[in-house]
């Protein structure tokens, strides 16, 4: 999920709002976004799709790790020279294969592919594992979430 959100910013300047990040991945179409990802946490009192709040979530991870800057301003999202310097990084070695965007479950395809231009699925690509968000909701409740 890092990988993807310093992807999302990577070639963008400046500071971008929480909502300006989500509405970039979802137009690039870069999450393998699926029916269980639109069910809010349970732990959450939001009742935001959990897979914005995992990518909230991983926007704290990459400003403890330097990757993003901390400026101290409410909902502001910006990478950092770091930041870029290790996503180029990355890019360059998924590109050159030395690592596997198969294994990357919750990426799309179309992510896979500006990772590694030469990206073709194929029966090695990861399937999700079921239990991916670790939280449980009584069955009603899940059926409740997946109608919406």
């Amino acid at each position: 999920m890092i990988i993807l959100l310093l992807g999302a910013l990577f070639e963008r300047k400046g500071a971008y709002t929480k909502q300006d990040v989500l509405s970039i991945i979802e137009r690039l179409k870069w999450f393998d976004l699926r029916q269980d990802d639109k069910i809010p946490y349970q732990t959450v009192q939001s009742k935001e799709p959990r897979w914005k709040t995992l990518i909230a979530y991983t926007r704290k991870d990459c400003v403890e790790d330097k990757l993003f800057m901390d400026d101290g301003c409410h909902d502001s999202w910006q990478i950092s020279k770091r930041g870029r310097n290790v996503f180029a990084m990355l890019k360059g070695d998924f590109s050159a294969g030395n690592f596997d965007c198969s294994k990357c479950y919750m990426w799309s395809q179309a992510f896979k592919k500006h990772m590694c231009p030469d990206y073709v699925p194929t029966e090695r690509d990861l399937d999700r594992p079921g239990d991916v968000y670790k939280d449980y909701y009584p069955t009603n409740q899940l059926e409740k979430w997946l109608s919406l």
